[in-house]
């Protein structure tokens, strides 16, 4: 949130002066500060009546372990801590002996990703419901909702009406299944979503101390069984305000974790004098990280458009309603404006940002996205040195910039000890979190089981099964059926050799399928399965495109350069199902600057196979930005990435985000786009899936299933927003989770693994760096 909670711990009296120099709107319900979006503004917290309780006993890095009281069997109660802007690195100052010795002691995550934006308010109602914020509705601390024609502002009385609330909490799923619980704050914990509110709920109250709230919290504990919460949230405004008041380098940020190392300390000291340290689980998350910002590093729009023409939200990033009717062409033209005029600063449709943002799908997001490089902020008038929109620290930026990055620690009953964890996504922590409390989730984007790890009791996941392949397309053995199916691709070139059927499918399955087929969302009826010998495809007989193409690079060689591709027919496939190389030439899809191109890259093979390369299955609608800017960069880093691990497999395909939900839609809607390019099919993206093994083996498929690696891309197809960008830069702003990959493409990877490996590898974050 915004702006950094002033403790005054002196006396009382010191207190009540401070209190009386500042206007009070606490915590995160915050009054304007266009610095800081309206996270909050600067609260006092006034010393209350202080019961002193004895200090945690340890038992290594571990609070020392009794046995639970028989009030305190079955389900054990979770609370969840939420510590606002708490950067991992925090940890590493010595000023939180408690924190790190709970996340030594219990589970922990390397880091933890917020959503996007990362931004208060969106990231906690994401932890509570698994949910991206499009899909919860609180896509930023402000916003506009164009049917309802309100403002959601934090500190405002609009902010706490239901309907911004699309989705439901985790608390609001409890009460409905029989549960009790209770919030000491939390974004949405006022609001009566769906008609409910926890058992227990304390309105925000900048003044009250941390020792108040936690005390709240363990009396809500020392309550009977009947009517004890089973699941509690606690938050506080810290180290959040004090880094956006001052930086995240300052003695105030430093004086702020060390109140709130006491904090969570009273709390753990608080569950021990009850003997109840082992029959509570304790969840401590941040919801973001903190980038330092100046007034140096300032983009100001006004000075490439006329600013008074639109509705705008200035900060970490920018999002840009033109005033007036809704107008396709006045986006257009403010898009033209401003693209380009700095090279810290990126402009989007909505619809154009990479997917893995998943920030288009709410008509509240506005249609035009201003995306900033860290620490530089986007502002619509001139600023001065000391301003406050450009001074101190600032959050809201790509959430996976490292200054954005959080904190995921466990501990109680039902965590492992001494645990770490990769670094994953705060939408994977809703499914943990019901696993806890024994209730059923709503549908959400986390993965049941990717937390498994950390749980010492989880509940079983199903195991998956290898499905059927693809039927296999065959060269027919009758000479004129065989001619036919040539011709009927309508290419220029002829076949320098005859096509014959592959026949060791088995040991190609090993090489280029070694973690099993894909399994297809329509159940692989309508694709063919074609053997090259140094790709497999799968050709979809509907789309008349492939859908995927799998192939295993060994590192000794890198791709030549293939500039032009003299296509020929495929035997393989039936007349009826044949593409058609003529459809490139159709005037509505030249105009379009639509390209017939290749999807496994011919520059792999060598001479003698070439052929193979170029048929007309391996062919499929690229846009001439896609070409000219990312495909042969792409390629040069698989090659660079293959020499490195000496083994190295590839899937490839187009992806459809036609409604820019990131999820795949149905056949209607991917056969309409023939609406705009007459008998073709073109994709929104393509998709990248690498894989490799961290040890050294002869064949990838030798490779412990612990030991697989992996990082995807949804490549920008058409259309292509073009920001004046290296082709390397837009890959590796492109990137995405395996999972994301398999919700757009309605394919399942990994389908021959055992569960939780392949659960691992399509949640890994991508985290490789691209060269």
């Amino acid at each position: 949130m915004t702006r950094g909670s002033q403790f005054i711990q002196v006396t009382y009296l010191v207190s009540l002066l401070a209190l009386a120099a500042v206007i009070l709107i606490g915590g995160f319900f915050g009054s304007d500060a266009y610095r800081h979006t309206n996270d909050e503004v600067e609260s006092v917290i006034l010393p209350a009546p202080r019961t002193v309780l004895p200090p945690i006993t340890w038992s290594g890095v571990c609070p020392r372990s009794v046995k639970c009281p028989k009030s305190f069997q079955g389900t054990p109660p979770l609370i969840l801590v939420s510590l606002d802007g708490f950067h991992p690195d925090y940890m590493k100052r010595g000023f939180t002996p408690t924190i790190n010795r709970i996340a030594q002691c219990g589970a922990k995550a390397d880091f933890l990703y917020p959503v996007f934006p990362s931004k208060t308010f969106p990231n906690h109602y994401s932890i509570v419901t698994g949910l991206n914020p499009p899909s919860h509705g609180i896509i930023d601390n402000n916003m506009y909702d164009p049917f309802k024609r309100k403002l959601f502002k934090v500190g405002s009385p609009d902010m706490n009406e239901p309907y911004w609330y699309q989705k439901d909490p985790i608390w609001v799923t409890a009460e409905q299944q029989g549960k009790r619980t209770a919030s000491f704050f939390w974004p949405g914990s006022e609001v009566k979503i769906s008609g409910i509110t926890p058992t227990y709920n304390k309105k925000y109250k900048s003044k009250l101390s941390f020792d108040t709230r936690v005390d709240q919290i363990l009396q809500w504990l020392d309550l009977p069984p009947a009517s004890r919460p089973s699941f509690l949230t606690l938050y506080v405004n810290q180290p959040d305000n004090a880094a956006h008041w001052y930086g995240t380098k300052s003695q105030q940020v430093n004086q702020a974790l060390s109140n709130v190392d006491n904090m969570i300390a009273r709390l753990f000291a608080g569950l021990q004098i009850r003997n109840i340290t082992d029959c509570v689980n304790v969840v401590i998350v941040s919801d973001h990280g903190m980038s330092d910002i100046d007034c140096k590093l300032v983009v100001d729009i006004k000075n490439y458009m006329n600013v008074s023409e639109i509705f705008s939200t200035m900060g970490p990033f920018g999002r840009l309603r033109p005033k007036g009717r809704r107008n396709p062409a006045a986006v257009v033209d403010i898009i033209s404006k401003l693209r380009c005029q700095s090279e810290h600063m990126r402009v989007y449709p909505k619809e154009q940002l990479p997917v893995r943002m998943h920030y288009a799908d709410n008509a509240r997001i506005e249609p035009i996205f201003l995306d900033m490089d860290s620490s530089w902020t986007v502002v619509s008038k001139g600023v001065k040195p000391g301003d406050e929109i450009c001074t101190g620290g600032a959050h809201g930026y790509d959430n996976l910039f490292p200054d954005m990055r959080g904190i995921f620690l466990a501990h109680g009953p039902s965590i492992k000890r001494n645990v770490s964890s990769r670094p994953f996504i705060n939408t994977e922590i809703y499914e943990f979190l019901t696993e806890l409390i024994d209730i059923r989730p709503n549908p959400n984007n986390g993965t049941r089981g990717s937390l498994h790890h950390i749980m010492r009791r989880p509940h079983a996941v199903e195991e998956q099964y290898e499905p059927d392949p693809p039927a296999i397309g065959e060269v027919p053995s009758d000479t004129q059926e065989y001619n036919f199916r040539l011709y009927a691709a309508e290419c220029s070139c002829r076949q320098s050799k005859k096509q014959t059927n592959i026949q060791d499918k088995a040991s190609k399955n090993n090489v280029h399928l070694p973690f099993g087929v894909p399994y297809s969302k329509d159940d692989n009826s309508t694709l063919r399965l074609l053997y090259n010998e140094d790709y497999l495809l799968a050709f979809d007989l509907k789309y008349r495109i492939p859908m995927w193409t799998a192939f295993t690079l060994d590192g000794k060689r890198q791709a030549s350069k293939v500039e032009n591709i003299c296509w020929t027919g495929d035997a393989r496939i039936p007349i009826s199902d044949s593409a058609h190389c003529g459809d490139y030439n159709k005037p509505v899809v030249k105009k379009q600057n639509i390209l017939q191109r290749p999807l496994y890259p011919p520059g792999f093979s060598d001479e003698s196979l070439l052929d193979q390369a170029s048929y007309i299955t391996n062919s499929l609608p690229k846009s001439l930005n896609h070409t000219n800017v990312v495909e042969s960069k792409m390629i040069e880093v698989l090659g660079k990435w293959a020499a490195k691990e000496g083994q190295l497999n590839v899937m490839m395909g187009p992806a459809f985000d036609l409604l820019a939900t990131g999820i795949r839609p149905d056949i209607g809607k991917i056969m309409r786009t023939h609406e705009n390019y007459g008998p073709l099919v073109v994709p929104t993206h393509i998709f990248v899936v690498a894989t490799w093994c961290s040890e050294k083996v002869d064949q990838i498929k030798d490779c412990k299933p612990s030991k697989l690696e992996t990082q995807g891309f949804l490549l920008p197809n058409k259309p292509f927003t073009q920001n004046c960008e290296l082709g390397i830069d837009v890959i590796r702003r492109n990137v995405a989770r395996v999972v994301d990959i398999e919700n757009l493409t309605g394919l399942s990877f990994y389908r021959s693994l055992p569960i939780y490996e392949a659960i691992r590898l399509r949640t890994a974050m991508p985290s490789r760096s691209v060269p």
